[in-house]
């Protein structure tokens, strides 16, 4: 007994110094990165360009791990045009001009309000922006410092999401909604450290993004998790060929903010494939029934000529029903994860090496992994 209850109080005193220095942690423009997150967030966002064919104009992205305040950002004050998502300036905003709904927010304003946050209701984010005023909308967000000219920008607010509307574009970059990865990723830390109005406000507003009646838009980051036992808060935007995400993750044993715009044809692709790397980083993997019921390519990738395992290889699968891709390990072994049943094209590179891929598709079936191992053929020296 006496061993249990040293242990429970280890346990506890570790929750307890880990909420306070969530709680004691600032994001500002001198917060520095964790340099191996961060190298991997740069690997992770330069494959996923070469895999799209985008530029690095066209992707920011940041994670910030809340469990060991770990900090990683790739363009974080390059501001966005940024569709939807700065709807979350509209639900803070009406929470600063109405505090009492902390404690006392009327169901259909709930509701609404749900809509607005989590199925990105335009409806509903006009009939409240309009209710509340641009200008003072954006009074608040500034106020928060969630929009810094000198910095780049940040969360605006300058149109309402329907007709016939005013428009106050962006100092920075004249953008009539625009965000910037820092910002957004400050926004959801302040959230959960309860500093967005009031703690009761904050954690009101964070059940309006859960919505449980309100089921969520399974693309970008959702599908991206989709297997996996995370709850998800987020806020994503799609208008043309600017998609973006922004999330809060949480399970057992990882909780993190994630954010990414994009301004490419294929970012959905991208924002899914970033979120599957960055909760893999974190702990997480496919849950057992997910597993059971999609397919897996697994193998090894060597060097044709002296046989040597090849590491830091990519392998990629793309069917017309899904993709996957993985690196390989020190040992030249992969796995792809999570394939949805069908024939795939598969393709092998490294550098220093020629491309392979196997001249038929490979089929894989539910529940069954395919092996399917490679040996690549080193280019000539030059």
């Amino acid at each position: 007994m006496k061993i249990f209850v040293a242990v429970l109080c280890a346990l506890t005193l570790a929750c307890t110094t880990t909420s306070n220095r969530v709680a004691s942690y600032t994001l500002d423009y001198d917060t520095p990165v964790d340099a191996k997150l961060q190298s991997q967030l740069e690997t992770l966002d330069a494959e996923l360009r070469a895999k799209y064919n985008m530029t690095g104009e066209q992707t920011a992205a940041g994670v910030l791990d809340l469990k060991q305040l770990r900090l990683a950002m790739v363009n974080p004050d390059r501001i966005e045009y940024a569709a939807s998502v700065p709807k979350v300036g509209i639900l803070l905003a009406y929470f600063a001009k109405h505090p009492e709904a902390a404690t006392n927010l009327d169901p259909v304003v709930r509701h609404e309000l749900g809509m607005m946050a989590k199925q990105s209701s335009n409806e509903m984010a006009a009939k409240y922006s309009r209710e509340l005023g641009l200008r003072e909308i954006q009074e608040v967000l500034n106020g928060y410092g969630f929009y810094d000219a000198t910095h780049g920008g940040g969360i605006w607010v300058g149109k309402h999401y329907g007709p016939n509307s005013e428009r106050i574009g962006d100092p920075v970059a004249d953008h009539s909604h625009a965000a910037t990865v820092r910002q957004l990723v400050r926004y959801y830390l302040m959230l959960e450290q309860g500093k967005l109005v009031s703690p009761a406000a904050s954690k009101t507003m964070r059940e309006i993004f859960e919505s449980p009646d309100l089921p969520h838009d399974d693309h970008k980051f959702v599908k991206g998790l989709a297997g996996r036992d995370v709850q998800i808060i987020r806020k994503w935007g799609s208008w043309q060929d600017y998609l973006h995400d922004s999330a809060i993750v949480t399970a057992p044993n990882r909780h993190y903010v994630i954010v990414a715009l994009t301004h490419h044809p294929q970012g959905d692709d991208y924002l899914a494939d970033l979120a599957t790397a960055v909760d893999n980083w974190m702990g997480g993997t496919p849950s057992t029934i997910a597993r059971m019921n999609s397919a897996s390519i697994t193998g090894t990738v060597i060097d044709s000529i002296t046989k040597a395992p090849l590491a830091n290889a990519t392998v990629t699968a793309v069917s017309p029903v899904g993709h996957g891709s993985a690196t390989t390990d020190a040992q030249g072994a992969y796995t792809i994860f999570n394939l949805p049943p069908s024939t795939y094209e598969v393709t092998f590179s490294a550098t220093g090496f020629k491309s392979f891929s196997p001249p038929t598709g490979i089929r894989v079936y539910e529940g069954m992994p395919v092996h399917l191992n490679a040996e690549l053929l080193p280019l000539p020296a030059q």
